[in-house]
């Protein structure tokens, strides 16, 4: 068996009336915890000193078990405490020759690990896991709203070679006032369910991201179509408002069938400007009836049903129900191109009641 070769500590100034057997007897005793410390500092005839101090000047150990692969001589070992030794270590080099390896510390560094590559890659706008193709002939098979969609992103960010979207940089948009309802209407583009549309690089063919751009012939929808998606982003919008005003006057949105049958009919009557003044004062009626009565629940299921009483009711007295702007509910890059690309009414799709009559006045609709 092979005898490495060992390094003797160096004694402490503390310990250098004791021999080297005594000062081995100090720390057996120290360890052994029959003998106090103080008890062991008068036994020896020690300097008192306090215990923390007297740890200190207490030499190293060797420990024969392990050997430091570099300098080839004993290991050492600290004490820490009474009964209690360091981690092995070199004498020389003074490298820990055991790593306590804790399996939850490493699989939570690992995991941080994953989720930090995830993220650098999510971050990174040339990585895609997934891509979308649009052809010629899929781009004839989508619907208005998807067109839509493809038209305001690719005048929003398409690359310069006309062909390509990278979808990360649309982050920084805002697409459609309810991104739930976006991902939903996309399916069928082939945003996989559950997806995030932001998520997918698409390659559009250089003839159809002409079409979206130039979008001479209304990408050949007719005035039915044109007339649905008002309504679609109409309510969007007014849904949007709905929901920031409920939460700013910390209420519950959760009425989504009721909405849906509600402002269907206000939409046949009211433009989107005029939902927002309705919305409005049916939020700031429903704080003064949880003021008075105490119960959240009623005042959050009053506000939709306010809304048609007061568009009911106004017209009766003669009042007008007025514009309100967008404020800080600014318009969607959907909004933007289907009003001002394809439709070229402008502000009017936000202040005027959506009518096939002023989809008439518009040149160049294809009249189903």
């Amino acid at each position: 068996m092979t005898k490495f070769p060992i390094v003797e500590p160096e004694v402490n100034d503390y310990l250098k009336s004791l021999s080297k057997e005594e000062i081995h007897e100090v720390i057996n005793h120290f360890h052994g915890r029959k003998l106090k410390i103080n008890q062991i500092i008068e036994m020896y005839k020690l300097e008192k000193i306090s215990i923390s101090t007297f740890v200190k000047t207490l030499p190293p150990v060797q420990h024969h078990d392990l050997i430091c692969p570099e300098c080839k001589v004993v290991s050492w070992k600290n004490h820490l405490a009474r009964n209690s030794k360091s981690v092995p270590f070199c004498p020389k080099c003074g490298e820990d020759l055991i790593c306590y390896f804790n399996s939850i510390e490493y699989q939570r560094k690992m995991e941080f690990l994953k989720e930090r590559e995830l993220w650098q890659q999510k971050m990174d706008p040339d990585y895609y896991e997934q891509e979308i193709s649009v052809t010629k002939e899929k781009f004839e098979t989508l619907s208005l709203f998807q067109k839509v969609f493809l038209g305001s992103i690719v005048q929003a960010i398409v690359e310069d070679d006309l062909f390509t979207i990278k979808g990360k940089l649309l982050k920084e948009f805002k697409l459609f006032p309810i991104p739930e309802e976006l991902n939903e209407q996309l399916i069928e583009l082939g945003i996989t369910e559950g997806d995030d549309f932001t998520e997918y690089k698409y390659n559009i063919e250089k003839d159809v991201t002409k079409e979206l751009l130039n979008c001479d012939n209304k990408l050949g929808s007719t005035l039915k179509q044109q007339l649905e998606l008002w309504h679609v982003i109409a309510k969007a919008e007014s849904k949007e408002y709905l929901i920031g005003e409920m939460e700013y006057s910390n209420f519950r949105y959760h009425h989504d069938n009721k909405f849906e049958e509600v402002f269907s009919i206000l939409f046949q009557n009211h433009s989107v400007a005029q939902t927002f003044h309705l919305i409005n004062k049916s939020v700031a009626d429903a704080c003064k009836l949880y003021a008075q009565r105490g119960n959240r629940y009623l005042s959050e299921n009053s506000v939709i049903g306010a809304c048609a009483r007061m568009a009911d009711y106004y017209p009766t007295r003669g009042w007008p129900i007025l514009n309100y702007e967008r404020r800080k509910y600014h318009q969607s890059l959907m909004s933007q191109y289907f009003f001002n690309r394809l439709l070229k009414i402008g502000n009017r799709g936000f202040y005027n009641t959506p009518t096939l009559e002023l989809l008439l006045h518009n040149n160049f609709n294809i009249i189903e």
